[in-house]
């Protein structure tokens, strides 16, 4: 997810899978994009196995090298799903508006892939 100028609206695109619970989510559009400090919050709607849902997304960066970022989700109200990354890195750029490069994470959490592009 981006805001590419402070008057121009939030894009970018959100999937996530829970093969747990057979969730196969996809974004349909961003309706908000905070940062505060290390944290990102993002929130939008999105079409989960066809039907149309709500979600709300929490990234932290824990610092350079990945330990400790989180990601956590929940579709539409539900109860908030993530954690901890097993493995890879959540980047939050400290000055969202002005990054000429988009942040990327597409990394594996327990029973869950995240495809998620700051």
């Amino acid at each position: 997810m981006r805001r590419p100028s402070p008057t121009e609206n939030e894009c970018g695109d959100l999937e996530f899978a829970d093969q747990a619970v057979s969730d196969e989510v996809r974004s349909t559009g961003i309706t908000s994009l905070v940062t505060i400090g290390n944290t990102a919050i993002i929130a939008g709607t999105c079409m989960n196995k066809g039907v149309p849902c709500t979600f709300a997304v929490n990234v932290t960066d824990s610092g350079p090298l990945g330990a400790g970022d989180i990601f956590t989700i929940a579709i539409s109200g539900g109860p908030v799903r993530g954690g901890t990354l097993q493995s890879g890195k959540i980047l939050v750029p400290s000055n969202h508006v002005s990054t000429a490069k988009p942040a990327v994470l597409h990394r594996r959490l327990r029973h869950h892939d995240v495809d998620l592009r700051l």
